[in-house]
């Protein structure tokens, strides 16, 4: 499953985003997708397949702006393994003799 976060430029002056820290590095990935230059960023999240489990952890981003110069991403989800399917068809009949 993947999930984004839409990450936009408020000021006028351009926005520089640097990943400094990500706790989840072996639940889920992450891609950093530059929409419009230095304006508008989009972080893509994904599920790393693994056992049944809870999950959270942080996505921590270093800005060029004093104003705010880091940007904290709270991260969380829940990861359930796949299931085998579930045949609709009845058990083969063993023959009576």
């Amino acid at each position: 499953m993947t999930r984004s976060v839409k990450i936009r430029a408020e000021l006028d002056k351009p926005l520089k985003l640097e990943p400094t820290h990500f706790d989840l590095g072996s639940k889920v990935s992450f891609r950093m997708e530059e929409v419009e230059p230095e304006k508008t960023f989009v972080i893509h999240f994904t599920n790393i397949p693994g056992p049944d489990e809870i999950y959270h952890g942080f996505l921590k981003l270093r800005t060029n702006y004093p104003e705010k110069p880091e940007i904290s991403i709270r991260v969380r989800g829940k990861f359930r393994g796949q299931k085998p399917p579930v045949s609709s068809k009845p058990p083969p009949q063993k023959s009576q003799k």
